[in-house]
């Protein structure tokens, strides 16, 4: 007897957990397990390592801005203009864009915080979660 096959997705978790035990008698079925398996952690190692490499962008480019007024702010202190006038930014100019990269580092430090949520940690649990199900179904078929 055939049943329907259900159309609703899923999540990854709910997914790995409904598979944990299975019989030999479903030997077929291992295969099928281990190649879905391979694929969800495929998607969620991907999506986890954009969300890092956005997370580590913006960390970069707070630094990097950071750096630039903090220089900024130290040879408008110490009076030496010099190599900034030779970029053609005068001293009004230079104190714009001392405050605007003051405000875009404070603002990509506030992004890099935000994608360190625990939601990033939740996604990281469940795919070694679905890894180490997959390690016991390639040891359980060999």
């Amino acid at each position: 007897m055939n049943l329907p096959e259900e159309t609703t997705e899923q999540p990854p978790a709910r997914v790995a957990q409904e598979h944990r035990y299975l019989t030999d008698s479903e030997a077929g079925t291992h295969r099928d397990r281990i190649d879905e398996l391979r694929s969800i952690i495929r998607d969620q190692a991907y999506e986890l390592n954009s969300l890092k490499a956005k997370t580590g962008a913006a960390f970069g480019g707070a630094i990097f801005a950071l750096l630039l007024a903090s220089c900024a702010a130290y040879d408008l202190i110490r009076g030496n203009l010099a190599p900034w006038l030779f970029l053609g930014l005068d001293r009004q100019f230079l104190i714009l864009a001392l405050a605007g990269l003051g405000l875009v580092s404070l603002a990509l430090l506030a992004v890099g915080v935000l994608k360190l949520r625990p939601g990033a940690i939740q996604k990281q649990a469940e795919l070694e979660e679905l890894e180490r199900e997959y390690e016991t179904l390639l040891d359980s078929q060999a």
